[in-house]
C-alpha cells in the first residue's frame, strides 16, 4: 500500500510538473499534500490534485464551491492559481492537459530564436522604475526568482525572474539590463551561479533545464538536460571545472564548467551546499519518498559519495507527515555551523512549517532550538511558513529560503510567504514584515531566494530585489532595488485616448499606473493586491478603474495625492487568458458604460459609480458575459460573448435596440466546443463583425452580415498561435492585428497572409493585450511577464475618423444657473495629433467655435443642439461627426432635508468644478454621527491644486418665517499643520453673480479630530454639528446656498444631514440610533465592536447576496438578506475597514463599515 501511495504521488508529481516547467512562465512547484489532507479538502480541490484533472470540471467545481462559501485564501487556492496559470496553453477543447516533450519545448526555443525576418519597430515601454504614492520607490515591480552576486567582481549581479529572463547589474543593483531578450529560456529562472573568476559566465537554471553563457548573457546554450525545477546550483571555488546542481529530478555533477552532468542522485534534491574553508565538504538536502521526509546528506570527496546524518534531525512517524522540502544555509563566522528550513508537515494539523534546525559540528548532530516540531503555533513558536496571521496560507517550496551572517553566526534570515530573523541560532524569531507589520514596514511578501556576500545581504521577492548592508538589522540600511527590470507580468491592461495613461493589475504587484508626465518607464503603484483588472475613461484618461471596486485619479506628479471614486461593480475577470469582461464605454458619452458580471449585463451612467442590470442571458450565472463592443456607427447595436460552461462553447450575442432586447448570432460552424471568443466590430459598420478563438485549433472568423455569413482568416501563419488579443486598425482597408502567446500578426484586406509584426519584442512575447494609440500613431502591448512595449502602426497613414465625446447626453439646467447650461466636450476622434488640426462649431453656444482637444459649452436656451466636429490629419484628409445635445431647464427644487443617503446626487443639487478635477462626491465611507452610511466629501486628500474651490450647490425658499435655522453635520482632520483645507457656506440671492459668506473655517478651526496623514474618514465621535441663522434672508423665494471646498494640499472634508427643522443643533445624536427612512440601503451600527452584529436594512423586500471583502478585495465573510432584512455577524472579522457588497436581481448596493 505504501510503495502505491508513494508512486502515484510521483507520478501526479512528475506531471504537473512537467507541465509546469516546460512553460514559459514556470513556478516552483507546490508540493501536493498528503493524500490523508486531500481526502479532508473541498471537491474542487481533490479534482485537481487527482491524476490527469479536468480543468472545466476543476474550475466549474471551484466556482460552485465559492458561491456558496466563503473565499479563504489557502495554499490551495494558491496552487489552483498557480496551476491553472500555468497550463493554460496546454488545456485541450475537452479540458484535458496535453503537454509537449522537453524536446518539442526546446525545438519551439530554437524555432523563435532562429526566426525569418518581421517588421515593427517595438520598444520597451516599461515598467523601469516603479514608485508608491510618496514618491518613493516601491517594492512591487516582478517577482525575482533567482539571484547570484560575483565573488571576484561585487559590483556584477544576476538575477532571474519568474516569467523567464535574466538581469544583469554591473553597478551593485542600482540599475538591471535584460540579457535573456533574444532567447526565450525554458521557463522561470530559478537558480543562478557565477564563476568564481569568471563573470561573463553564469550557469542559470530556466523551467525544466540548464542553460550557460560564456559572455554575460549575450548567448545562452543548453544540452536539453532534463532536471525537472532547479533549485541550487554551485560551483566548486578551488575547481570551478567542477558544478553541482540541486533539482527536482535529483543531484548532478558536472566535471566540465556546467556543460555536461552525470546524474548522482534519482531522487528530488532540495539544496546543495560547499563547507566554506574546504570545499571538498559538500552538503546537500534531497526527498526521501519511503519515509516523505526530508534528509540530510553530506560529502566529503568533492560530491562523488554521500553519506546520510540524520542525528537529531527531524523524523515523524506521523501518517499525515509531508515534506515540502529543506533549505540549507552556511556562515564563514563559523564554518561548522549549518542551518537547515524545513517545511511540510510533522503530524496532522501542521499548517507547512516544520523547523529551523542547526548543526554545530558540520551535520553530524542537529538540533531544533524552536520546538517542537511543526505545530502547534504561538507568538514564541510562529510558523515561519507563513505571516503574523498563522492562518495556514503557506506556498511551499515557492517561499523557502534562508540565509545566515557571515559576520555573526547567530543571525540567520528565514522566508516564508513573510520575513523572519533570528538573533539567537534559531531559539527566537522577529518578524520583519509581510503578511504583519514588522520592524522592517511594508516588505513585500512571498520571499523567493537569499544571498550574501560581505556585507551586501540580498532578498528577493514576487514583487523585487532587497538589498541591505547590516543584514536586514534596521530599516535605514535597506533599500529596493530593481530599476530596469521589466518582467511586469499584466493580467490587465488600460490606455488612455487623449492622455498617454495606462493602468494595469500586476501577478503578485497591485494596479500599476503610467503617465508620460512622469517619465518613461517611470509607473505609480496605486493599489496592492493583483487583479485581472484595468480600465481608462475616455473622456477623462486620468480616471481610471480596477477592481475590487476601485476608482482613482491618477496624480499630475509622481508624490502628489492620488485621488480616489467608487468603482460599483467588479466586471467577471479572470487571471486565465481570453476570459474577462470588460469596461466598455459609449462611444460618445463617456458617462456611460457597461460590463459583464456573472450571467448579465450592466450598465453605468455616473462614470461607473452605481449600475444597474440591463439584460440577463440565461439562468446559469456561470456562464459568463466577457467581450462587448459597442457600435460606433449605431450605438443602438451591441454584441456581447458568453462563455458557456457546460457544455464548453460560445454564444454571441446582439442587440439593435439599446439593450431592451438580445438575439443569438449564428457562429462559424467548426467554432463548437471553443469557450473563449474575442471580438472586434467595425467603427463604420456595425455588420462588420470579428471573432477569434483561443484553443488548440485557432481562428479568425469575419462576417460582412452581422454574423450569418462568416469567412476564414486563418492561414497556417498563426494556427499555431494561442489567440489573445485581436484589434481592428480603424482608418484602414480592413487591417486587423492578431495578438498571440508568441508575437503580433498583421493583416488586411490586400494581404493574402498575415505578416509577424513583432521585431524588436522579446523572441517570445505572450501578449495580454494590444491596444493602439491613435494620438501617437502607436500599437501598445501588454505582455505577460514582459512588460509594456509600443510600436509603430502597422499602416501609421490611417484615415481620420471624427468622434465627439460627451459626459451624457441630455443634462438638467436650472432656471437661473449659467453654470448649470455647460456642456463638456471631447474630442474622441482616431487622429493622429501631430500636425492635426480640428475645428469645433457650436450653434446656439458660447463660444461659438473652438479647436482645443476640450471644451467647455455654455448654452443659453433650452432645446436639442448640434454640434460639429472638423478633423484634418497632417495629411490634409477631412472627416466631420455631428452630435446633439439637449438642454432642459427646470426650477429649482427647495431643500427641506438632505441626508445623502441616495447612490446618485439629489436633485436638488449640483456641483460647480471648475477645473474638472476631483470636487465633491458621495461616498459611503461614513454618514454624520454613524447615523448613516452615506455622506458627501470634498477630496482633499486627492486633490493636488491649492487654492482650487469646488461648489456644490443647492436652492431654498426662504419665503416662509416657520423656518429653524441651517444644521448641518461636519467632519474633517488636516494633513499636517501647513496642509489643511476650507469649508465656506455662502448664499447668493442673484444666482452666483454676488455672493455673503456665512461660514468660513479651515485648519484647526474645522478640524474634529487630530492631523492624519492617511485618508481621512470620521468615525462617529469625529462629527461637529454646526448652525447657521438665514432670518437674513427670509421673504426670499429662491436663494442660492453654497457649501465651498478650498483646497490647501489637505485631507477630505465630509459633510451630512444638511437640514430646516427643530433639532437640537447642539447635541450630536446618540449614536446607536438611525432613521431608516425608505430611499437607501442601510448598515447600523457603524462603526460596530468585532463580534457584534450589523444589521442591514435595504428600502425593498427582495432578496440579496452579501459578500464582505477585505480593502485587498478578498472575500473575507458570504451571506444573505431575505425580505430586505439581514445580519453580519462580526466574530471572525479582525479590526479594519470591510466593503458589504449586497445584490439582488436588479440592483447592486456597497458601503464600507468599520469593526474597531
Amino acid at each position: 500500500m505504501l510503495l502505491s501511495n508513494v508512486l502515484h504521488k510521483n507520478f501526479w508529481t512528475t506531471l504537473v510538473v512537467s507541465c509546469l516547467a516546460i512553460s514559459l512562465h514556470s513556478q516552483t512547484f507546490f508540493s501536493k499534500p498528503s493524500d490523508v489532507e486531500v481526502s479532508r479538502l473541498p471537491q474542487w480541490a481533490q479534482m485537481m490534485y487527482a491524476e490527469d484533472p479536468n480543468v472545466w470540471e476543476v474550475d466549474a467545481a471551484y466556482k460552485a464551491y465559492y458561491r456558496w462559501n466563503d473565499f479563504e485564501k489557502t495554499t490551495h487556492t494558491q496552487f489552483y492559481k498557480h496551476w491553472r496559470k500555468r497550463i493554460q496553453d496546454f488545456v485541450q477543447v475537452d479540458g484535458s492537459i496535453v503537454c509537449p516533450s522537453l524536446d518539442a519545448r526546446l525545438s519551439k526555443r530554437s524555432a523563435l530564436i532562429e526566426q525569418g525576418s518581421r517588421s515593427g519597430n517595438w520598444s520597451l515601454l516599461g515598467p523601469i522604475e516603479t514608485f508608491i504614492a510618496d514618491s518613493t520607490r516601491s517594492p512591487r515591480q516582478n517577482n525575482v526568482r533567482g539571484l547570484a552576486q560575483s565573488i571576484s567582481h561585487p559590483d556584477i549581479l544576476y538575477a532571474g525572474t519568474e516569467p523567464g529572463e535574466v538581469y544583469k547589474s554591473t553597478d551593485r543593483g542600482q540599475t538591471w539590463i535584460n540579457r535573456s531578450l533574444l532567447d526565450p529560456l525554458n521557463g522561470a529562472v530559478t537558480a543562478i551561479a557565477i564563476h568564481p573568476s569568471r563573470p561573463d559566465t553564469v550557469i542559470i537554471g530556466s523551467g525544466n533545464s540548464i542553460f550557460y553563457s560564456l559572455d554575460g548573457g549575450g548567448n545562452w546554450y543548453t544540452q536539453g538536460l532534463n532536471t525537472g525545477e532547479c533549485h541550487e546550483i554551485q560551483f566548486k571555488p578551488s575547481d570551478p571545472s567542477i558544478v553541482f546542481l540541486a533539482c527536482q529530478n535529483g543531484f548532478y555533477r558536472s566535471t566540465d564548467g556546467g556543460i555536461n552532468w552525470t546524474n548522482m542522485f534519482n531522487e528530488r534534491t532540495y539544496d546543495v551546499k560547499l563547507n566554506i574553508v574546504n570545499d571538498d565538504i559538500v552538503y546537500l538536502t534531497k526527498h526521501n519518498a519511503w519515509l516523505n521526509i526530508a534528509e540530510f546528506y553530506r560529502s566529503l570527496d568533492g560530491g562523488l559519495t554521500f553519506s546520510l546524518l540524520n542525528s537529531g534531525w527531524h523524523t515523524s512517524t506521523d501518517p499525515n507527515i509531508n515534506d515540502r522540502g529543506a533549505r540549507l544555509a552556511l556562515t564563514s563566522a563559523n564554518p561548522d555551523r549549518i542551518y537547515a528550513y524545513l517545511i511540510g508537515e510533522s503530524k496532522a494539523g501542521d499548517e507547512g512549517h516544520i523547523g529551523l534546525y542547526r548543526s554545530d559540528d558540520g551535520g553530524l548532530t542537529w538540533n531544533l532550538p524552536n520546538g517542537p516540531a511543526g505545530g502547534p503555533y504561538s507568538d514564541t513558536h510562529p510558523n515561519l511558513a507563513n505571516g503574523l496571521s498563522n492562518d495556514g496560507h503557506h506556498q511551499g517550496f515557492y517561499n523557502c529560503a534562508v540565509l545566515a551572517s557571515q559576520s555573526n553566526p547567530d543571525e540567520v534570515l528565514i522566508g516564508g510567504t513573510s520575513l523572519y530573523k533570528s538573533y539567537d541560532a534559531g531559539l527566537t524569531f522577529e518578524f520583519l514584515g509581510g503578511y504583519g507589520a514588522g520592524s522592517l514596514g511594508d516588505l513585500k511578501v512571498d520571499m523567493q531566494d537569499f544571498r550574501v556576500n560581505g556585507n551586501d545581504a540580498w532578498v528577493t521577492t514576487d514583487g523585487c530585489v532587497y538589498w541591505s548592508d547590516d543584514f536586514f538589522s534596521t530599516i535605514t540600511h535597506f533599500e529596493v532595488r530593481t530599476n530596469g527590470m521589466h518582467s511586469s507580468d499584466y493580467w490587465g491592461f488600460g490606455q488612455g485616448w487623449n492622455q498617454d495613461v495606462t493602468v494595469g493589475g500586476l501577478y503578485h504587484c497591485g494596479v500599476h499606473a503610467s503617465f508620460d508626465r512622469w517619465g518613461q518607464g517611470n509607473h505609480l503603484v496605486l493599489v496592492g493586491g493583483e487583479p485581472a483588472s484595468g480600465y481608462v475613461n475616455p473622456g477623462e484618461n486620468r480616471r481610471v478603474y480596477s477592481t475590487p471596486g476601485l476608482g482613482r485619479i491618477v496624480p499630475a506628479t509622481i508624490g502628489d495625492p492620488v485621488g480616489s471614486f467608487t468603482f460599483g461593480i467588479n466586471p467577471n475577470e479572470s487571471y486565465w487568458t481570453v476570459e474577462s469582461s470588460e469596461l466598455a464605454f459609449h462611444p460618445n458619452f463617456y458617462s456611460h458604460a457597461i460590463a459583464g458580471l456573472d450571467n448579465s449585463l450592466w450598465l453605468t451612467e455616473d462614470f461607473g459609480q452605481s449600475f444597474r442590470r440591463l439584460h440577463t442571458f440565461g439562468s446559469n450565472e456561470d456562464d459568463l458575459i466577457t467581450y462587448i463592443e459597442w457600435s460606433w456607427s449605431n450605438p443602438d447595436i451591441i454584441y456581447a460573448c458568453q462563455q458557456v460552461s457546460s457544455p464548453s462553447s460560445s454564444k454571441l450575442w446582439k442587440t439593435e435596440d439599446g439593450g431592451l432586447s438580445w438575439v443569438q448570432t449564428a457562429l462559424p460552424g467548426d467554432a463548437a466546443g471553443h469557450r473563449k471568443m474575442l471580438l472586434q466590430v467595425d467603427p463604420l459598420d456595425s455588420d462588420i463583425v470579428y471573432v477569434a478563438f483561443e484553443s488548440s485549433n485557432n481562428r479568425v472568423y469575419k462576417s460582412l452580415d452581422g454574423g450569418n455569413i462568416w469567412s476564414d482568416l486563418t492561414t497556417a501563419t498563426i494556427q499555431n498561435e494561442r489567440a489573445r488579443w485581436i484589434n481592428l486598425a480603424y482608418g484602414t482597408d480592413g487591417g486587423i492585428y492578431y495578438a498571440s502567446n508568441n508575437t503580433i500578426f498583421y493583416r488586411n484586406n490586400s494581404m493574402a497572409n498575415w505578416e509577424d509584426y513583432g521585431d524588436g519584442l522579446p523572441v517570445q512575447c505572450n501578449v495580454n493585450k494590444a491596444i493602439p494609440f491613435y494620438r501617437d500613431g502607436k500599437m501598445r502591448i501588454a505582455s505577460y511577464g514582459k512588460g509594456i512595449w509600443e510600436s509603430p502602426l502597422y499602416e501609421s497613414n490611417f484615415q481620420p475618423i471624427a468622434r465627439i465625446g460627451l459626459e451624457t447626453d441630455s443634462f438638467i439646467a436650472l432656471t437661473c444657473d449659467s453654470s448649470s447650461r455647460v456642456a463638456h466636450v471631447v474630442d474622441l476622434s482616431v487622429l493622429r495629433h501631430a500636425g492635426a488640426t480640428r475645428l469645433w462649431e457650436f450653434p446656439g453656444g458660447s463660444p461659438a467655435t473652438s479647436t482645443s482637444i476640450e471644451q467647455d459649452v455654455v448654452y443659453s436656451q433650452d432645446g436639442r443642439h448640434p454640434i460639429y466636429l472638423t478633423v484634418t490629419d497632417a495629411s490634409g484628409v477631412v472627416d466631420r461627426d455631428t452630435l446633439y445635445t439637449v438642454v432642459a431647464s427646470v426650477p429649482p427644487e427647495p431643500l427641506v432635508e438632505e441626508t445623502f443617503e441616495s447612490t446618485i446626487l439629489p436633485a436638488e443639487f449640483s456641483i460647480k468644478n471648475p477645473d474638472n478635477r476631483i470636487s465633491w462626491a458621495l461616498t459611503d465611507n461614513a454618514g454624520g454621527f454613524g447615523m448613516s452610511i452615506r455622506s458627501i466629501y470634498f477630496d482633499g486628500f486627492g486633490y493636488y491644486e491649492a487654492g482650487e474651490m469646488d461648489d456644490l450647490v443647492t436652492f431654498v425658499d426662504l419665503s416662509s418665517t416657520q423656518l429653524q435655522p441651517l444644521s448641518f453635520d461636519v467632519a474633517y482632520a488636516r494633513y499636517a499643520v501647513n496642509y489643511s483645507d476650507t469649508l465656506g457656506v455662502l448664499v447668493s440671492l442673484d444666482c452666483g453673480v454676488s455672493y455673503d459668506t456665512l461660514y468660513w473655517k479651515g485648519g484647526s478651526d474645522l478640524a474634529t479630530r487630530a492631523d492624519t496623514n492617511e485618508a481621512f474618514i470620521p468615525l462617529l465621535d469625529e462629527w461637529r454639528r454646526e448652525s447657521i441663522d438665514l432670518s437674513a434672508y427670509y421673504g426670499n423665494e429662491e436663494v442660492m446656498l453654497v457649501f465651498r471646498g478650498k483646497n490647501g494640499f489637505g485631507n477630505n472634508i465630509y459633510i451630512d444631514n444638511i437640514n430646516f427643522d427643530a433639532r437640537d443643533t447642539t447635541t450630536p445624536p446618540p449614536t446607536n440610533l438611525i432613521d431608516l427612512g425608505q430611499d437607501d440601503f442601510h448598515v447600523y451600527p457603524n462603526p460596530v465592536h468585532q463580534g457584534d452584529k450589523i444589521s442591514l436594512v435595504t428600502p425593498s423586500s427582495e432578496s440579496y447576496s452579501v459578500v464582505v471583502l477585505d480593502m485587498k478585495g478578498s472575500v473575507i465573510l458570504k451571506s444573505s438578506c431575505q425580505e430586505g432584512q439581514g445580519a453580519i455577524h462580526t466574530s471572525s472579522l479582525e479590526t479594519g475597514y470591510y466593503l458589504v457588497v449586497l445584490r439582488s436581481e436588479n440592483v447592486i448596493y456597497r458601503r464600507m463599515i468599520s469593526v474597531e
